[in-house]
């Protein structure tokens, strides 16, 4: 979209949103806890409704996608740091 292939841009953004919601159902990446807060989901449903209005929010949809994915990368930044936690508390490991 922001080459100006808008039509190209739209159709890839639903395919990658649909595989999104299908791929965290339940847990995402292997992780079970994924979007506790459901940050990632809100983001999502906010990037959905701009998508169904199609290009005349071509602007705010786009914002809204770089929100998604920002969600998205600091969710598994979390879901990642907790791993590494718990995997330090098992072992009997400091707390950091």
């Amino acid at each position: 979209m922001r080459l100006g292939q808008d039509e190209k841009g739209l159709e890839s953004l639903k395919g990658g949103i649909t595989l999104l919601a299908r791929e965290s159902r339940n847990g995402y990446l292997g992780y079970e806890d994924w979007d506790l807060n459901g940050l990632v989901r809100t983001a999502m449903r906010r990037t959905v409704l701009l998508v169904a209005k199609g290009l005349e929010e071509k602007q705010n949809l786009m914002a809204a996608t770089e929100r998604l994915l920002i969600r998205i990368d600091d969710e598994e930044h979390f879901q990642r740091r907790d791993v590494k936690f718990q995997e330090r508390k098992d072992r009997g490991g400091p707390d950091d």
